[in-house]
C-alpha cells in the first residue's frame, strides 16, 4: 500500500522544527557560554553532532532505499535531509526522481525546477523535466529542454532520443529521423532508437529500411518489436 508523500514531507518538517529548536538553544549558549555549565554546553554540542550524523545517515539511507526500489522510504529520507540542507542539489535531484518513480509528477517538477534554479546546466534535471512535459503532451517544451542538453553535451544520446520522440509525436518526421540516426551513431546498442526509427521509415514509404530496423530492435530485445515485425514485415 502506497503512502501519501505529503506525510513524509510533514514528518521532515517536524524534524526541521526540532533541529531549529536545538540550534536556537546552541546559539543562546554561545552568547552566554560564560554563564553556562561546561557540562550542559558539552551535552548540547554532543547533541548537535549526533543529530548531524543522523541526518547524514538519512541521506545515505535514501540512496540505498532508492537503489533497492523502495521509493517511499527513499523519499522520506531525502525529505528529512532537505529540510536541514535545502540547497543540496544532489539530494533534491534524487528526491525528484523518487517523486517521478512514485508517479507524482507535480512534486517532481517542483524539485527539478529548483535544481535548475541553482544549477541551470544540470543535464539530468533537464532530461527528467523534459519527460514530465512529454507525459503532459507538451512536446514543444520537451524539445526545448532536450535541445538545451544537446547544446551542453552534443554526445548525450538520451537527449537526442527524447528529442526524436517529441518530434515524432508532433509529426516532424525528418527531424525525428535525424535524431534517431544520431542516437544510433552514439549508442548502436540502444534498441528503442531502431524501433521508433522503423515507424518513421514505414510511415514515409521506406518499408524495407523500416523492417531492417525492426529486426535490429528484435535482436536487442525491445518490447513489442517482434510483434511489429510480424505486423508490418510479415516475418
Amino acid at each position: 500500500m502506497k503512502t501519501d508523500p505529503s506525510k513524509n514531507i510533514a514528518h521532515a518538517q517536524e524534524w526541521s522544527q526540532f533541529w531549529q529548536m536545538i540550534t536556537s538553544w546552541f546559539s543562546f549558549f554561545l552568547r552566554n557560554f560564560r554563564k553556562v555549565s561546561p557540562v550542559i554546553l558539552g551535552m548540547v554540542i554532543f547533541t548537535l553532532i549526533y543529530l548531524s550524523k543522523c541526518n547524514s545517515d538519512s541521506n545515505l539511507d535514501g540512496i540505498d532505499h532508492f537503489n533497492a526500489g523502495d521509493y517511499e522510504a527513499a523519499l522520506k529520507s531525502y525529505s528529512e535531509f532537505l529540510m536541514l540542507y535545502p540547497d543540496d542539489i544532489k539530494t533534491r535531484y534524487n528526491r525528484a526522481r523518487c517523486f517521478e518513480a512514485l508517479g507524482d509528477d507535480v512534486n517532481a517538477e517542483i524539485d527539478y525546477n529548483e535544481v535548475l534554479e541553482r544549477e541551470p546546466y544540470h543535464i539530468n534535471a533537464l532530461l527528467g523535466l523534459s519527460q514530465i512535459y512529454y507525459r503532459k503532451n507538451d512536446f514543444h517544451t520537451t524539445i526545448n529542454l532536450t535541445e538545451r542538453v544537446v547544446m551542453i553535451d552534443e554526445q548525450n544520446f538520451l537527449a537526442h532520443y527524447y528529442s526524436g520522440r517529441a518530434y515524432h509525436k508532433v509529426g516532424y518526421w525528418l527531424h525525428a529521423l535525424k535524431c534517431y540516426n544520431r542516437v544510433i551513431e552514439l549508442n548502436p546498442e540502444y534498441g528503442y532508437a531502431y524501433f521508433h526509427r522503423s515507424s518513421v521509415m514505414i510511415s514515409i514509404g521506406l518499408q524495407p529500411m523500416g523492417c531492417n530496423d525492426l529486426q535490429a530492435a528484435v535482436s536487442l530485445n525491445v518490447d513489442g518489436a517482434r510483434e511489429a515485425l510480424k505486423k508490418y514485415c510479415g516475418d
